[in-house]
């Protein structure tokens, strides 16, 4: 499986860039768009929506072409900071969100993302993204009660289960059925 790491590390001087993703000795090369252009997707504004409050999200084109060019599979990690939501920390330069989405069959099926440590960091992470303390400070206080690095995930279990049994349209592979303008309670 490969790994695409979307922060710049030291301007290139250490990405191998070669297609292979793998270093001499069989160790994962960890290259980013950013330093060497490892696809030619990276640049391209088909394949990232670049938004004019200061960053970028990988459109769906995007995420086709790397799910292509790696067969099928490939983990997304260090989204920019404004592109993933406030409680998502950073890392040490607070450009970049700890996070990962794994991409496979139609797209991100599996999200992750390491939270904030304390109440200071997520008033200034609210702060960053424009939004209000006012519906969270039930998430404040515990963080400051009680600070604690803690992470969360998520998966699409039913992108999941198109991917496994390899079908083509989502609509089969539906857990609870979705008619339009109808509540359905399990």
């Amino acid at each position: 499986m490969k790994r695409i790491v979307l922060f710049p590390g030291n301007q290139g001087m250490d990405c191998q860039g070669n297609g292979l993703n793998f270093g001499e000795n069989g160790e994962q090369v960890e290259c980013c768009c950013d330093e060497c252009n490892y696809l030619s997707c990276c640049n391209d504004e088909k394949y990232f929506e670049y938004n004019k409050l200061g960053f970028r999200n990988i459109t769906k084109k995007g995420e086709e072409a790397l799910i292509d060019y790696y067969n099928g599979c490939v983990w997304i990690t260090n989204f920019d900071i404004k592109a993933v939501p406030f409680y998502q920390s950073t890392n040490t330069d607070k450009r970049y969100a700890n996070n990962a989405d794994l991409l496979i069959g139609i797209g991100e099926t599996v999200g992750a993302g390491e939270r904030y440590r304390t109440g200071k960091e997520v008033r200034e992470a609210l702060k960053l993204h424009q939004v209000s303390e006012d519906e969270y400070k039930w998430y404040i206080e515990m963080k400051d009660k009680y600070p604690m690095k803690t992470s969360g995930f998520g998966m699409g279990i039913e992108r999941f289960i198109l991917w496994l049994t390899k079908k083509d349209d989502i609509r089969d592979c539906q857990i609870l059925p979705r008619f339009l303008g109808k509540d359905i309670i399990p």
